[in-house]
């Protein structure tokens, strides 16, 4: 068999959203995929593939210095490795997607966009039957990565529902908030106005999507591969009732979560022996506290200034690429109303929408003009 790698099916915007998560990881020494900040009090559980690299982007200039060295978890994860006034005092949320929209992302994120040629539909098969060194001989002699590690993630990102995320072993809900990647930024807004938070604009760092990928990922399947993954999501499709055919779940089911509610209140009947087996995160959940535990409080503190400087490095950054993000979407803006092709009574809110990017703009440059010269100041820059 004969496996072909096209570089015409990866687009710049692939490329661009890959350099900048990548350099993220090479330069950010507290990359991390949640975020716990104090104040304001709030957790961020990442589910993969939902958006949650641009909602740690725009979330990270919050992040505690004493819970920085924490990777992927559940939050039964976090409860456990913090006491429970705590981790209740936090405000915490995450996202879900439509289960077939999102295999059909973490097909094209770990394996198409990087020049494995793997049908969907094999994808699906291997995925869910298949053994992962079945994969090896399929990986291009032109990817210069870890082999090993991107065969694992592929294999192992989605394999159990989104909802296990949430809740803890009785089927009660840990969290506070759960918004739907269909309705991200509308959710997102909610969240930074429940939670205190004072910025809600999201970068697309992450995005397995090139230009001319096809949105509908209902394309993608047949009918065998429509009920492997039904069948191995059947708990999302039933709390947040998503469907094959409607990408949107019930926004009845988006939201604030009430409190002491569970999976149960949500239509799925929890089986008498349900159990599952989060492993422990390394370190536990005061990473700094116990990887430094025999240092001195001086060199922690020396950790935490440095820890410091990053937060303001990565913020730079960060609004650096949020600024060109946004003229990026102006352009884009100004083009459709160039180009004509809308209906006249969609004019002022095309306006509307730019005035408002060109605001945001604004006070991000103020901010990093402002950092800049503070930088400046103390030798930083």
């Amino acid at each position: 068999m004969t496996f072909l790698i096209s570089s015409t099916k990866i687009q710049k915007k692939f490329y661009l959203s890959i350099l900048f998560f990548h350099l993220r990881k090479l330069f950010d020494k507290y990359y991390l995929t949640m975020v716990l900040s104090e104040d304001p009090p709030f957790l961020f559980v990442h589910v993969p593939k939902t958006a949650g690299s641009s909602i740690e982007e725009s979330l990270f200039n919050y992040q505690s210095f004493d819970f920085s060295r924490v990777t992927h978890g559940v939050s039964l994860q976090y409860k456990n490795h913090l006491n429970d006034d705590f981790y209740f005092s936090l405000f915490s949320f995450g996202f879900v997607r439509n289960p077939w929209d999102l295999q059909v992302s973490c097909w094209r994120y770990y394996l198409r966009n990087w020049g494995v040629d793997m049908t969907f539909e094999e994808y699906i098969e291997w995925k869910f039957f298949g053994s992962i060194v079945d994969m090896y001989d399929r990986v291009p002699n032109t990817y210069d990565g870890n082999v090993e590690m991107l065969v694992s993630n592929a294999f192992y990102i989605h394999r159990t529902p989104q909802t296990l995320y949430f809740i803890d072993e009785s089927g009660k809900f840990l969290v506070n908030y759960i918004g739907a990647f269909e309705t991200l930024q509308k959710n997102f807004t909610e969240i930074c106005e429940l939670a205190k938070i004072s910025d809600d604009f999201l970068p697309h760092t992450n995005s397995s999507l090139s230009e001319n990928d096809d949105r509908d990922y209902r394309k993608y399947y047949n009918e065998n591969t429509k009920k492997i993954v039904a069948s191995r999501f059947n708990m999302d499709l039933i709390v947040f009732e998503y469907d094959f055919d409607r990408i949107y779940p019930n926004f009845d089911k988006i939201g604030l979560i009430k409190e002491g509610s569970s999976i149960k209140d949500y239509g799925y009947e929890i089986p008498v022996d349900f159990y599952f087996s989060p492993y422990d995160i390394t370190y536990g959940m005061g990473g700094i506290k116990n990887i430094y535990e025999n240092e001195s409080e001086e060199v922690l503190q020396a950790r935490s200034e440095e820890f410091m400087n990053e937060k303001y490095q990565r913020r730079m950054r960060s609004l650096e690429f949020n600024i060109g993000t946004i003229n990026e979407r102006i352009q884009k803006l100004e083009d459709h109303i160039v180009d004509g092709n809308f209906k006249t009574s969609e004019m002022e809110n095309l306006k509307r929408e730019i005035y408002k990017l060109q605001d945001r703009r604004l006070v991000y440059k103020i901010e990093l003009k402002k950092m800049k010269d503070i930088g400046s100041s103390l030798g930083v820059l």
